[in-house]
């Protein structure tokens, strides 16, 4: 069975290999070089690179001769999601879509110093009525918002992943070369403290991305050393499976 997997996560990593595991045929799109390096040593796995809108999908799922198509994209990225159901829609390919784990209750990570926001808008409402040096850790997408802090060129110190096109994203903002740091995650715990009291981070911001993509580790680490948490929550995924339900689905379909 071929199989076309979205997604440079890494979810789609594993997805991945679990589906050759089963002797699938599976080919990996990432949407950058980045993504693919993560990707590219996978036994098995034939990687496509590159952005794609909905008519790429479709030609890219024609081209590769997919039986069934997994959706393994950030849990942010929900414009990409839709694309990828409607070209699975109208190539006539089964969809499934592979939520990412969360927290069961916003319990689980405490309240002391943490403010849960809808969007991005309110994050930076938040901040503008305070002061202080803030830990961006959202990634590049929405560094153009951030702009609109007070003072966001002395106050903002960010992390995004290392690429050359994230870098010169933040730099063309005008967001100080001095507090830019390129690295990949998830970190853990101890390094994201050392990281936000280096930076005398009164405010950390995060995407509430689930344990894959550290969250928990970076909360722990902001209240470890003080600093207030704001998080951005996920929009809520009517259409999902999780990866028991999906493996599950995988392997009756594979043996």
């Amino acid at each position: 069975m071929k199989i076309l997997v979205f997604g440079g996560t890494t979810e789609g990593r594993e997805f991945a290999k679990f589906l050759v595991s089963l002797g699938a045929e599976v080919t990996l799109s990432c949407a950058t070089d980045y993504g693919e390096e993560l990707v590219k040593d996978i036994p098995g796995v034939t990687v496509q690179v590159g952005r794609l809108d909905e008519a790429g999908m479709c030609q890219l799922i024609q081209s590769c001769g997919a039986q069934a198509v997994v959706d393994t994209t950030h849990p942010f990225a929900g414009l990409v999601s839709d694309n990828i159901r409607r070209a699975s829609d109208q190539s006539q390919v089964d969809y499934y879509r592979l939520l990412r784990a969360g927290i069961n209750d916003q319990k689980e990570i405490g309240t002391r110093g943490v403010h849960w926001v809808d969007n991005m808008e309110s994050a930076i409402k938040i901040l503008n009525e305070q002061s202080g040096n803030i830990f961006l850790t959202t990634g590049s997408k929405n560094l153009e918002e951030f702009t609109q802090v007070t003072d966001y060129r002395q106050r903002v110190w960010l992390r995004v992943i290392p690429m050359v096109e994230s870098l010169e994203k933040a730099l063309a903002l005008g967001y100080a070369a001095k507090r830019i740091i390129c690295m990949q995650g998830p970190f853990s715990e101890s390094l994201n403290e050392a990281m936000f009291r280096a930076a005398k981070s009164q405010f950390v911001v995060t995407k509430e991305s689930g344990s894959v993509g550290g969250f928990q580790s970076k909360v722990k680490a902001a209240q470890a050393m003080g600093a207030e948490v704001i998080v951005v929550m996920r929009p809520i995924e009517k259409e999902g499976y999780e990866w028991s339900q999906l493996s599950a689905i995988f392997r009756s379909l594979l043996t």
